[in-house]
């Protein structure tokens, strides 16, 4: 096993849900009724939205809140799909808006809603919809359970079957990539430290001599912990406890691609356009172009909302983004 250095940016925005480290996806899965119909929400500068009880005028008010743990078990699957579980834990400022909306970014459109679960201090979530604030992203709806001023909640979320998100390039011969960046929140209305911590599952087949991590966001442990899972699958888990829960953080690993599908590996510009441009920019260092501190996730809005204006933006780095895209 040894160090790969690579880079990648590629969104995943969420609150949250998790299994602890060891336990399988198909011994945590949750089970929740069908989506409720979608209701009307009003979308504000952050990924959540505000209820209109009198008692509060979004006008005045903002968010203000502390991300207190965040946690995500990522199953890369033996079919190449991913699964994820989220644990995502915040507290929410006295006199401040209730949360009631929480949007998570899916690093692939592929998936089926069928196999998204949520709940929130043990109540199940049933609004989960296509998000109409965050493109690409799914909305979970709080509903009467939303997180009031001064509360803390918990919420889970689990998206199982998430498929097109392992890729491989030329140059990587008989090797697949497994990249993914845990959620976060817009720093103007997030404070305090977050204690995050990442676990990838690998698909069941493949040994640890096998794996090939890459290199860890600056700031964390030059090496994630190897373990497993108590059903044999080998696990890379990356802590920090002292994280920002505004700041996006990749982690990746390589391993063989005989042990996935080869159906299920996607070339980089079969990804989802934001990850695909995102992806080519990896060599470029984080202090050149600021992505890693501050504008990572205006990137990502502009080639959501604008791929011609994410397209010019990449041009002083490379003109291979602006080709992915298409202008």
């Amino acid at each position: 096993m040894y160090k790969k250095t690579l880079f990648f940016f590629m969104i995943v925005f969420a609150c949250a849900a998790c299994n602890p480290v060891g336990t399988d996806i198909e011994s945590t899965k949750i089970t929740l009724p069908s989506p409720a119909p979608t209701n009307n929400k009003t979308p504000t500068q952050i990924q959540a939205s505000v209820t209109s009880e009198p008692t509060y005028n979004p006008a005045v008010l903002e968010y203000s809140f502390s991300l207190d743990k965040e946690v995500v078990n990522v199953f890369w699957n033996e079919d190449g799909s991913m699964s994820l579980f989220y644990q995502f834990t915040f507290s929410n400022d006295p006199q401040n808006i209730p949360i009631d909306f929480v949007d998570v970014y899916v690093p692939s459109q592929d998936y089926d809603f069928e196999h998204i679960s949520a709940e929130i201090n043990g109540q199940v979530i049933n609004h989960i919809e296509e998000s109409t604030f965050f493109p690409g992203a799914v909305e979970f709806g709080l509903g009467e359970n939303e997180i009031p001023a001064g509360a803390t909640s918990e919420v889970l979320i689990q998206i199982s079957n998430i498929n097109g998100v392992l890729f491989s390039e030329p140059s990587d011969d008989g090797v697949i990539n497994a990249v993914f960046f845990p959620s976060w929140f817009g720093e103007e209305f997030l404070y305090g430290n977050t204690n995050i911590t990442v676990i990838f599952h690998l698909p069941q087949s493949v040994k640890v001599e096998e794996a090939i991590w890459h290199h860890p966001p600056p700031g964390w442990p030059a090496e994630p912990i190897v373990g497993e899972s108590e059903h044999g699958r080998i696990t890379f888990t990356w802590q920090n406890g002292t994280a920002k829960g505004y700041s996006s953080y990749l982690f990746g690993i390589s391993f063989p691609k005989d042990h996935v599908p080869e159906s299920s590996i996607m070339l980089p510009e079969q990804l989802d356009p934001m990850i695909a441009v995102a992806y080519f920019i990896r060599g470029v260092g984080y202090e050149s172009i600021g992505l890693y501190e501050l504008s990572l996730a205006d990137l990502a809005m502009a080639i959501a909302l604008d791929p011609n204006k994410f397209c010019y933006l990449s041009k002083e780095y490379s003109e291979l983004e602006c080709l992915l895209i298409g202008n």
